[in-house]
């Protein structure tokens, strides 16, 4: 008479590669593919607020010399006289006595604007930062995660018109910021919470409401569009989650009601001022 098998080390490991892969193999495809998720309607129509995106840099001083590194994004949501206003993360300008400069979609790369110079030799990255529009913070809110910085801008850049509809859970996003320093990252996915939920940073910020989504960011996308199917500013991303081996989960965005209100708080302490 044959012996019967003992399958239980067989299932036993089944059940071990299983977990295996749920802990550390499935939250890397997830994260891969937030990150490279494209929606081609919305892809296509991003370039009608392209140029409404901005990248703030600041400069640090480093053995000796000043260093310019990606710290936040924006948006444009106001043009006036030369004058753009934009929107980007409170805590991503905070208390920063640096020099922050703005890049746009227009600005030339450094080898553009080497070669604009005329110049056959070496011409320092430090000149080519300096030659970049300053930023000027114009209001701040920590209750809301939301600034507003101006720059002279003697181009024609584009300007993000609000939404008028509350996020609602399942619509389809598009995700522009500098994540990890890449200039302009596109990312798309959905509204993920059916209403505003309590999060905190944990970085000494005050919590705040705010609409969870899967578009995939990093470490500079604060302050960046969340924009809606019709290409209209819907959030500002102001942080998200990652996993114990900092794998995206998910990012969060303070809506479009809330941003209506920092813009007329801002319009009401220029008011007061002038």
């Amino acid at each position: 008479m044959s012996r019967k098998k003992n399958v239980f080390p067989y299932a036993l490991l089944v059940v071990l590669l299983a977990v295996i892969f749920l802990v550390l193999g499935w939250p890397s495809v997830y994260a891969r593919r937030c990150k490279t998720r494209i929606y081609a309607d919305m892809n296509e129509a991003l370039a009608s607020v392209e140029r409404a995106n901005i990248q703030l840099l600041f400069a640090e001083q480093a053995n000796g010399s000043v260093g310019y590194s990606v710290r936040a994004s924006g948006v444009i949501f106001e043009r006036e006289n030369g004058i753009c206003y934009a929107l980007t993360a409170c805590h991503a300008v905070r208390e920063k006595s640096a020099r922050i400069v703005v890049m746009t979609t227009g600005t030339p790369s450094y080898d553009a604007y080497r070669q604009a110079q005329g110049a056959a030799g070496h011409v320092s990255l430090q000149s080519y930062y300096e030659s970049l529009p300053e930023a000027k913070i114009e209001y701040q809110s920590e209750q809301s995660d939301l600034a507003i910085v101006s720059f002279p801008c003697a181009e024609e850049l584009d300007v993000a018109e609000l939404a008028e509809e509350r996020p609602q859970k399942g619509a389809r996003i598009a995700v522009v910021g500098h994540p990890d320093g890449i200039d302009f990252f596109r990312s798309f996915g959905e509204i993920t919470s059916s209403g505003e939920l309590m999060f905190d940073a944990g970085d000494g910020r005050p919590p705040n409401q705010v609409w969870e989504h899967n578009a995939y960011e990093s470490y500079g996308s604060s302050g960046g569009a969340v924009f809606s199917e019709q290409m209209r500013l819907l959030g500002i991303n102001i942080g998200g989650g990652t996993d114990f081996l900092g794998r995206f989960r998910y990012g969060v965005m303070i809506p479009c009601d809330r941003i209506r209100t920092c813009i007329a708080e801002w319009r009401k302490q220029e008011t007061r001022s002038t």
